[in-house]
């Protein structure tokens, strides 16, 4: 089945909400130290939008996509990990506390 093309309104919305996702991504990295939640691992002075963990993923709970509170700061590995379905226990804590305040 061949993937029906974008029109261009859409690529436009994409992007405006890809600028607004790493504009809210370098909010909270100015906020917070360069630490792993996870791990206490330093990040770097760069970010990459894989330091940026959704606790609640987006897909399930969009409207809170755009919470401080529903984002982790982490590795790369960990980031992996939790997408993989394999989060550390210490990520696993942070998801259960994101639940218990957010939902």
């Amino acid at each position: 089945m061949k993937k029906k093309e974008k029109s261009p309104e859409q690529i436009a919305l994409e992007k405006q909400e890809q600028e607004k996702m790493w504009e809210f991504f370098l909010y909270i990295w100015k906020k917070r130290p360069h630490l792993s939640d996870v791990s206490g691992a330093p990040l770097g002075n760069s970010p990459f939008s894989y330091n940026f963990d959704h606790l609640l993923e987006k897909s399930k709970w969009p409207e809170l996509k755009y919470e401080e509170r529903n984002i982790a700061l982490v590795t790369f590995e960990e980031h992996t990990l939790k997408t993989n379905g394999f989060p550390l226990e210490k990520h696993k804590q942070l998801i259960e506390i994101a639940r218990k305040e957010l939902l």
